[in-house]
């Protein structure tokens, strides 16, 4: 979860977390993910990942074409 953006990884922030995670191939991953989900089940983990993940949705949104999209005020309420 050091990522500077949700889903989005540097060389240098997979490779930290796969060092963190003790994983040095695919199979050690795979065989990592019934522990994560493990995790899960703990309620403050649990909380941290949920909020990670929710205020990653409220963050700006970049549409397919790679532009920024913003909305203003006027735009949010319907109005043109």
């Amino acid at each position: 979860m050091n990522a500077a953006s949700m889903g989005e990884y540097s060389k240098e922030e997979f490779t930290s977390g796969m060092v963190k995670m003790a994983c040095d191939s695919v199979a050690k991953l795979k065989a990592k993910i019934p522990e994560l989900r493990k995790e899960l089940q703990n309620d403050k983990k649990f909380k941290d990942i949920y909020n990670y993940a929710y205020n990653f949705s409220r963050e700006v949104r970049v549409g397919s074409s790679g532009l920024v999209i913003f909305a203003t005020p006027a735009q949010s309420k319907g109005s043109t």
